[in-house]
């Protein structure tokens, strides 16, 4: 980001005010294919973050995983997506794919960093981890990877409207 160095304060400011400025997303639904994921991932992104995170694949990402899971029928978290330069990232001290939970008005939400270019192995580790933090899961290390290859395959698979175009 273009910015002098001044707080965590600054950087959260540029990304809240990027995201508002956002278009939103018009979500529908057409008979005979996969409803629409029951979490809405919120974006923000840099000014300088490299590439764009695609919401519609980090939403099929958080279904495959709650499928994976067997937790597709239950409440799903709010999650926030972070993605930002390698710069900010090492201002910040925050590497891509980490995962936190913060608590805000009585209710939990988890935030996702992806730092520089996008990729569905950054995400789909990261959403694993978190789902598996909200539903309090403890899956043997054998048992992720193989869910985790699932999920991959999927999204590797996935092509977005946008590419056609």
């Amino acid at each position: 980001m273009n910015l002098r160095w001044v707080g965590p304060a600054v950087v959260f400011i540029e990304l809240t005010c990027i995201a508002h400025a956002q278009k939103p997303d018009t979500n529908f639904h057409i008979p005979g294919m996969q409803s629409p994921s029951k979490t809405n991932p919120i974006i923000l992104e840099g000014a300088d973050s490299v590439g764009a995170l695609d919401r519609n694949k980090i939403a099929d990402c958080i279904d495959y995983v709650a499928r994976e899971l067997h937790v597709e029928d239950k409440e799903l978290p709010k999650i926030l997506v972070y993605h930002v330069s390698q710069e900010t990232a090492d201002t910040l001290a925050i590497s891509s794919g980490s995962t936190w939970r913060t608590r805000g008005k009585g209710q939990f939400r988890y935030e996702m960093w992806v730092v520089g270019a996008p990729s569905n192995s950054t995400w789909s580790h990261a959403i694993m981890d978190i789902l598996q933090q909200f539903f309090e899961m403890d899956i043997p290390v054998r048992q992720r990877e193989k869910m985790m290859e699932h999920v991959e395959r999927r999204l590797d698979a996935t092509v977005s409207v946008k590419d056609l175009r």
